[in-house]
């Protein structure tokens, strides 16, 4: 057997022993012990190792395309080092369709079901309940890797424990990044903002400096105003233009619905999920985070902005045109489209610097809080990529080996992984030259990404669908113009209370 582990014990991390895991039991999850069910065809060489002969596993990944191409790499790579021993075929499906069409291969076509399921690590406790995952804990101990639970990040190792075992490892985390024209703020002598109240005092500048066709702005052209050259600076003109908005955004845009609305809630005291895996976001401190959700579009005598950040009711990834038109200043796009957007801002200003000199990368921490003096100020709501072994793989030897694999993803998510703009969860990733530090693209653009330190996830729960689903319905009651004579608090509670009824229906069955 080929061995991928490095050296792992070289380093000194005995202070990094994750107490937070090691006895961690779901709260949520009926306690109760597992035994290992597979068949046992298990075969050892002279040397106590298990024998892989033209092992197959099928993975079903939630990674589509830019991140299936840089995923199918590592994938390849793998395989070529296990040739003859151990195979991986990847499969590749929407996050939106993937889970269910899991159950139902786990349930009625246990045959054509995954080995390994690739995805989210704040899901595993539901799919653990709906006995869909085994333990993994068991079969890195017998694959003989030298395994350690401390060489994670304990925030996103966490959620992969339910009753003291280990159910997948995480891979990486992501979130939403903040994209900002520098060079627009340069010009108009504006600094990069900060925290929350040095980005709407930007905003409010932006604005007003354009409302008196004082705002010096620059690229492609727009609808109103056409000019040949991307590198000519105009000012702008609201009377051709329209109002002008800094930072468009959307409640429809994944970046606002799945990380933005979170990140406001943490980042001032708010939680979305209790000790006991239920509903916690009926809350004064989520309601004030969101506050600044609403302010973004209808600012008040008492909000910190000034002027309206966006038009209200835009629709899905809202602000990216006017952003390279020079008509915004910031917008949103997931972590993952680092390369996309760096590479387009050097291709438009490669006579200029490209993107290092006129594109800024914010990562969330600290831009939401109205207090930064507080700890949760700095956290970061993000998705954990996890890998898992299915219930379905039923034979000892392909666990085993589903698990190095999985362990191999682990210790190899630098490299081209970085290209896609995650975060490893591995920390000895983060601290190699080779896998990370030393990348291109780290360099380029992941290494204003913040650290893992900061990513919270959504706490593991078996009510994760009903609790992620309605929250995302009072987002969008928040930031509606339909809503807005409804006061944050009560969308909160109704909201909470149609989960509540949906999670006591759910129990009932």
């Amino acid at each position: 057997m080929k061995k991928g582990f490095m050296k792992w014990m070289l380093f000194s991390i005995a202070s990094l022993i994750l107490s937070s895991c090691n006895g961690n039991t779901s709260n949520n999850s009926t306690i109760k012990e597992w035994k290992d069910d597979s068949i046992d065809d298990v075969v050892y060489d002279e040397n106590g190792n298990v024998v892989f002969d033209n092992i197959e596993l099928n993975m079903w990944s939630v990674c589509t395309n830019p991140d299936s191409v840089y995923q199918d790499q590592i994938i390849n790579k793998f395989n070529e080092i296990y040739k003859g021993q151990i195979k991986v075929n990847p499969y590749h499906e929407s996050r939106y369709s993937i889970y269910g069409a899991l159950a139902q291969a786990v349930t009625q076509d246990p045959e054509n079901a995954p080995d390994i399921f690739y995805g989210y690590g704040e899901k595993i406790a539901a799919l653990e309940n709906n006995d869909i995952l085994v333990p993994i804990d068991t079969y890195l101990e017998k694959a003989n890797i030298g395994f350690d639970a401390s060489y994670f990040e304990p925030n996103l190792i966490s959620a992969c424990f339910v009753n003291d075992k280990l159910y997948g490892l995480p891979i990486s985390v992501d979130s939403t990044m903040i994209f900002v024209r520098k060079d627009i703020l340069e010009k108009n002598e504006i600094a990069i903002p900060t925290n929350y109240v040095e980005l709407m005092n930007v905003c409010d500048t932006l604005v007003e400096k354009a409302d008196k066709g004082e705002l010096w702005v620059r690229g492609n052209n727009s609808s109103n105003v056409s000019t040949d050259d991307v590198y000519k600076w105009r000012k702008y003109v609201p009377d051709l233009e329209g109002q002008y908005y800094p930072f468009p955004i959307s409640s429809g845009d994944m970046w606002v619905n799945a990380y933005l609305s979170q990140t406001v809630a943490l980042q001032n005291g708010g939680e979305l999920v209790n000790e006991e895996g239920k509903p916690a976001y009926n809350t004064e401190e989520v309601a004030k985070g969101l506050q600044i959700l609403r302010d973004w579009f209808w600012p008040t005598d008492t909000s910190v902005n000034r002027h309206a950040l966006s038009k209200p009711d835009l629709n899905y990834d809202a602000g990216i045109s006017e952003f390279y038109s020079g008509m915004s200043a910031f917008y949103l796009d997931g972590a993952w489209s680092g390369y996309k957007d760096t590479a387009l801002m050097d291709s438009m200003y490669a006579a200029d610097g490209g993107s290092l000199k006129n594109m800024g990368i914010m990562n969330f921490g600290n831009l939401f809080a109205l207090d930064n003096s507080k700890s949760y100020a700095n956290s970061i709501f993000g998705d954990s990529h996890t890998a898992t072994i299915v219930k379905t793989c039923k034979s000892r030897t392909e666990r085993i080996a589903a698990a190095i694999f999985i362990n191999y993803l682990a210790e190899n998510c630098g490299d081209v992984w970085t290209q896609a703009g995650h975060l490893p969860a591995s920390l000895i990733v983060q601290s190699s030259d080779d896998l990370y530090l030393n990348n291109q693209y780290y360099k380029k653009y992941v290494q204003y990404y913040g650290s893992t330190t900061q990513y919270k996830i959504l706490p593991s729960t078996i009510y994760y669908d009903e609790i992620y689903e309605s929250y995302q319905v009072a987002i969008k009651q928040v930031m509606a113009s339909t809503y807005r004579s409804k006061t944050i608090t009560s969308i909160l509670e109704n909201n909470y209370q149609d989960c509540m009824l949906r999670i006591s229906d759910r129990e009932d069955l």
